[in-house]
């Protein structure tokens, strides 16, 4: 409900031209903590409250009813629970129907896999894939999407680049008790099995004892926060490491930042790098689909993914350019608007 995802669909909404195009958003679950700035931004939303799980066909019921009631032109979908109800609450109706691939990783269970391969032969129109390996692994997966697919990247809307009027990287970094010699890293994301949070903190325990200036922030919220929490103090980091939880002020905290980092088990396309390339900042990624294609080496390291001390590794020999990195600037801009 806080996720890349949700982020730049309420990035593209913004820019669709309102005469043009009437658009709402259906939020399955009700909940998400973007919901008040969909509504702030104009959009108009739709909170069903359902309990999301695949057996449910009466949410489907439920969707389909409101789906008739608004007569779409268009559906678009994202994520497994809207791919699987809305495409098969839209049989029988006149929209077409757009699924947004965007994760590299296909499904596990056999009751998955079967519904969303019939329903991308059945009931999708167009598959939009974010990367060329999403776009394979969607071939794999799903072997009706082939002439169906149309490979779209993800873009950063240049109004979240923005810093608030009168920002000062020093000032920031003091307020948010950043030691003025601190070399700080940050991290952007759900905290959530698949960001690798837990790897990062394993390896910068090792990184912190060779390197005491440096300084980690990870700024996200998710159901592994507590946990993260925990093991900050098991590694005896409370000194260096603040989990941050749910931040909206992300262009502030990545310009504040020396380098950014994202351990992920996978990956799609993340914003959250893009924007790190388009501020300037190097990057260490795990070498994962997705991020491998993302992440040139000119402006950042890849390591193999769920291995600390790999990860470690490429922390101590990426550094980068500290402060505002003017030298890494125009390559990093380039990786991150490059087709």
């Amino acid at each position: 409900p806080y996720g890349g995802i949700e982020i730049g669909l309420l990035d593209l909404l913004r820019h669709l031209d309102a005469e043009r195009y009437d658009a709402r958003v259906v939020n399955l679950s009700g909940r998400g903590l973007l919901v008040p700035r969909y509504v702030a931004s104009g959009v108009a939303v739709s909170n069903m409250g359902l309990r999301l799980s695949t057996h449910r066909l009466d949410n489907t019921w439920r969707l389909r009813r409101l789906l008739g009631r608004l007569d779409p032109d268009v559906i678009v979908t994202a994520q497994f629970s809207a791919n699987y109800h809305a495409r098969l609450a839209a049989i029988g109706l006149r929209a077409k129907v757009i699924t947004y691939a965007q994760n590299t990783k296909s499904e596990r269970y056999r009751v998955r896999k079967l519904a969303d391969r019939c329903l991308g032969r059945m009931r999708t129109d167009r598959f939009i894939a974010a990367s060329q390996q999403i776009q394979a692994v969607l071939a794999q997966c799903v072997p009706a999407s082939g002439a169906k697919t149309q490979l779209l990247y993800n873009a950063v809307a240049p109004e979240r680049l923005q810093l608030p009027a009168g920002y000062s990287r020093e000032r920031f970094r003091k307020d948010e008790g950043v030691p003025e010699a601190a070399f700080l890293i940050i991290a952007l994301g759900r905290c959530v099995h698949q960001k690798g949070f837990d790897l990062l903190l394993a390896a910068f325990a090792e990184v912190h004892a060779e390197v005491p200036r440096a300084h980690l922030f990870i700024a996200g919220d998710g159901g592994l926060l507590p946990d993260l929490a925990r093991l900050v103090e098991r590694l005896q980091l409370q000194d260096c490491v603040r989990l941050l939880g749910y931040r909206a002020d992300t262009a502030a905290l990545i310009y504040a930042s020396d380098l950014f980092v994202l351990p992920s088990r996978w990956e799609g396309l993340p914003l959250t790098v893009l924007e790190a390339f388009a501020s300037g900042r190097p990057v260490v990624a795990s070498r994962v689909p997705g991020l491998a294609e993302a992440v040139p080496s000119s402006v950042g390291a890849l390591g193999p993914p769920d291995d600390p001390a790999a990860l470690g590794d490429a922390l101590a020999r990426r550094p980068g350019p500290a402060g505002d990195a003017p030298a890494l600037r125009p390559a990093a801009v380039r990786a991150a608007v490059r087709p």
